[in-house]
């Protein structure tokens, strides 16, 4: 059997807190690593307004094809310039807290308290009124997985295997 600190670690649930003068927030002790590389993270903005905020391992296994992309297409330069420039690195102190940038709290509408949202994989920091506007319906997200279950693709097959639906073919 797997230790626990050889289990992935995955983020579930929901989590309030209220940010301090210094812009720092703590994470739920549930999610916090023991050792230097669990409580490092990477906060970016994303596409929705929110913060997400990527264990730095997970983060380290897309750099090589954001390294390819930013190669292979000139037009890379800017769109991973501004995705860069507008990250940042955390990594959580032993009280579990860390920093936000003032440009990824206005992205994200936080002011005074954040709802940490798990991703299963990684965690999204949203402004709560802007989650309740946004979030999905228990109906809603529990047809994702379905959803999954029926692509063509790996990411389809995945899910297929695990719900021990037979392969088509």
């Amino acid at each position: 059997m797997a230790s626990v600190s050889q289990t992935r670690r995955y983020y579930t649930g929901e989590h309030s807190y209220g940010v301090d003068a210094q812009r720092r927030i703590a994470l739920p002790a549930a999610w916090r690593g023991a050792s230097d590389s669990d409580r490092a993270f990477m906060l970016l903005p994303h596409e929705q307004p929110c913060i997400h905020m990527m264990p730095r391992a997970l983060f380290d296994k897309l750099a090589p094809r954001l390294e390819e992309e930013l190669l292979a297409n000139p037009l890379a330069v800017v769109a991973l310039g501004s995705l860069a420039g507008a990250s940042a690195e955390v990594v959580v102190d032993k009280q579990g807290r860390f920093a936000l940038t003032p440009a990824l709290m206005a992205h994200a509408g936080i002011t005074d308290r954040v709802l940490m949202v798990g991703t299963a994989f990684s965690i999204t920091l949203w402004s709560p009124e802007v989650w309740e506007a946004r979030r999905q319906g228990g109906a809603e997200a529990s047809r994702v997985i379905p959803a999954a279950a029926v692509r063509p693709d790996r990411l389809g097959q995945a899910f297929r295997d695990a719900m021990g639906v037979p392969s088509q073919g």
